[in-house]
């Protein structure tokens, strides 16, 4: 996996160059780049309890909650996932700034933003036909919630035959993932930057929690360039 150093705004834009057609690319944003890309339901302390059983018992609960019920599970996925479940999805972005976003949420360690080209799709008329638990290899679906939230962040998900091994050791030789390694010096002023193109908490978050952690931010951090 080819890493690249960020430090500046201008080496992100340069880099992201690269990430144009022909093809696809998906961004992820961690905020500690010595995270493995592991989802949350196949990390401690979930990995404990089998995340199939843990999903179907959320999903018996949760169906007094929906009005309008999933057509299937792999929608069903999707919604638990978004609404903060442990399962064996990644959250990816088609936006590499919403990527830049997550990557910078804490700035006591280098962050990474994760680009990735390939993969096979499953198709919205398989679902009816699969299940999630049947993937065998690195996958990419795009959820079908009416969700403002998943809109603005360009949301996708990947998923695997073995969710519990870091997925950029698990796709085939013809695809492709770029690792962007943020400094933790230069997180802040990223920070910065992006809400000046619009990328803050609350376009990520389009509700009135995410309106009033960017005020919050706005407070705490805005006095550095208001000297």
């Amino acid at each position: 996996m080819k890493v690249i150093k960020i430090s500046s705004f201008i080496e992100l834009h340069e880099t992201m160059k690269e990430c144009r057609l022909p093809g696809y690319w998906l961004f992820r944003g961690q905020e500690d780049e010595k995270w493995e890309l592991i989802p949350k339901g196949k990390r401690v302390p979930y990995i404990t309890r089998d995340d199939i059983v843990q999903f179907r018992f959320w999903k018996r609960q949760a169906i007094e909650y929906v009005n309008n019920p999933p057509a299937n599970d792999w929608h069903w996925l999707a919604l638990a996932q978004h609404h903060g479940l442990a399962t064996r999805l990644l959250d990816w972005s088609s936006n590499p700034l919403v990527a830049a976003y997550f990557a910078c949420n804490n700035d006591s360690h280098d962050g990474a933003i994760f680009a990735y080209l390939g993969g096979k799709y499953i198709l919205e008329q398989s679902f009816n036909q699969s299940v999630p638990w049947d993937v065998t290899e690195p996958s990419i679906f795009h959820p079908y919630i009416k969700s403002r939230r998943v809109s603005n962040q360009g949301g996708s998900f990947t998923i695997s035959g073995l969710p519990e091994e870091c997925f950029s050791r698990q796709i085939r030789e013809d695809e492709n993932i770029v690792k962007l390694v943020i400094d933790k010096d230069y997180k802040k002023d990223l920070l910065f930057e992006l809400d000046l193109y619009g990328i803050n908490s609350k376009m990520i978050y389009p509700d009135l929690d995410g309106l009033s952690q960017h005020s919050n931010w706005q407070v705490e951090y805005g006095t550095k360039y208001l000297r």
